[in-house]
C-alpha cells in the first residue's frame, strides 16, 4: 500500500470540520488532490493533533515549530517531545510505503518513510504539485524534488547624474565603483526592480 503524509499549515477555517477541509492554503490543497490521486490511503501531520487521517474532525488551532512563525506570533509554541512521541504512537498502526511530503523540520519528528523535499515557496509548491499531478508517481516525485530554479540578474543600462551611464549588473556596478562603497545588497533590489534607486543609481529604462 502507498501512503501519503502531507503536513499542516497555518491558513484554516475557524470552525470544527474534517482536518481534509480545515487547511485553505493553495499548497496544502495542491497536495491534497496530488495524493488523492497518487496514493492508496493519505494523512495530515497536525501540530496539535499529530499524524490523522483526513475525515477525522477536529478544532481549529494555532500553534507554530518556533518564534519564527511568519504568519501569526500570537501563538502557541509545539512541544516537540510530546508531539514526537504522539505521532510515533500513531504510526504503529500505518502499515505501507510511506511518502512523506512535509518540512523536514516535521519528517525529524517521525523518521519513517521517505522525505520528499518539496519548495518552500507557496506558490512554486502549488505549480509543482499542480504539475505532478498529471504524471506518474514516479516521476512526479522527481518533478516536486527539482531544485528552485536559479535566478540570474539579467544584464542593465544603468544611469547615474554625475557618473554617467553604465552597463552591467549590480555586481558590476558595485566593483566598477569602489569609491562609492555601494552596497551589493541594495543595488541588487534596484537590478531586479525592487527598489528605483541605490545612491543615484536607476536603471535607465526605469527613468
Amino acid at each position: 500500500m502507498k501512503i501519503a503524509i502531507i503536513n499542516c499549515v497555518n491558513q484554516k477555517h475557524q470552525t470544527a470540520m474534517s482536518a481534509g477541509d480545515l487547511y485553505t492554503s493553495i499548497s496544502f490543497k495542491a497536495k491534497k488532490a496530488f495524493v488523492e490521486a497518487k496514493y492508496d490511503k493519505w494523512y495530515i501531520f497536525s501540530l496539535k493533533y499529530g499524524i490523522i487521517e483526513p475525515n477525522t474532525t477536529i478544532e481549529p488551532y494555532n500553534i507554530s515549530l518556533g518564534l519564527n512563525n511568519r504568519n501569526n506570533f500570537d501563538c502557541e509554541i509545539v512541544n516537540i517531545t510530546a508531539l514526537t512521541e504522539l505521532c510515533k504512537q500513531q504510526l504503529k498502526n500505518v502499515s505501507g510505503d510511506i511518502d512523506c511530503h512535509i518540512p523536514f523540520n516535521y519528517y525529524k519528528m517521525i523518521k519513517q518513510g521517505k522525505w520528499i523535499k518539496q519548495p518552500t515557496n507557496q506558490a512554486l509548491t502549488f505549480d509543482r504539485y499542480t504539475q505532478a499531478i498529471k504524471l506518474d508517481l514516479d516521476n512526479a516525485l522527481q518533478l516536486i524534488q527539482v531544485p528552485k530554479p536559479y535566478n540570474p540578474e539579467p544584464y542593465h543600462n544603468w544611469i547615474h547624474p554625475e557618473y554617467g551611464e553604465f552597463y552591467g549588473r549590480s555586481y558590476d556596478l558595485v566593483h566598477n565603483y569602489p569609491e562609492l562603497k555601494l552596497d551589493e545588497a541594495d543595488a541588487r533590489k534596484v537590478g531586479f526592480g525592487k527598489n528605483k534607486t541605490h545612491k543615484g543609481w536607476k536603471l535607465k529604462s526605469g527613468l
